[in-house]
């Protein structure tokens, strides 16, 4: 089982694909997915009131932010401590920067998918790119 998984993190960590954790904050209602490994945030960058999301010196994101997550994802903030799967693109042009989030939540023995999509304009220059994220599981 070791091996498979430093198979999976050498295959993502090698590509445009990203594995990542999340934390949820239940008192401030905050959801944070970042990518696993050590990488620093550079800038953060406002894609809509209460999303924010962090690249680093090279321009790839490694890390989002969902402030009021319950409420922009209508669930309640227990379902937020159950997340069983996350799917993130961030593909950026010349023009925009766009983000895809796919979360299933474990709620009452079901998968729930919740999603979100959002996008704003590349006032940052951000170079065209698309990035994948994904979790291995319930962290």
């Amino acid at each position: 089982m070791l091996l498979l998984t430093k198979y999976i993190l050498a295959k993502y960590m090698s590509s445009d694909y990203f594995l990542v954790k999340n934390e949820y904050h239940k008192a401030s209602d905050n959801l944070n997915i970042h990518i696993l490994g050590k990488y620093e945030c550079y800038q953060s960058i406002e894609i809509e009131e209460n999303l924010l999301i962090d690249f680093n010196q090279e321009n790839v994101p490694v890390s989002i932010q969902l402030n009021n997550a319950s409420q922009i994802l209508e669930v309640n903030k227990q379902a937020l401590k159950k997340i069983s799967n996350i799917r993130i693109e961030i593909i950026t042009t010349p023009e925009t920067i766009n983000l895809y989030l796919n979360l299933i939540l474990k709620l009452k023995k079901e998968d729930v998918e919740k999603t979100l999509e959002s996008s704003a304009a590349n006032l940052y220059e951000i170079p065209a790119k698309e990035n994948s994220f994904t979790s291995l599981g319930v962290y």
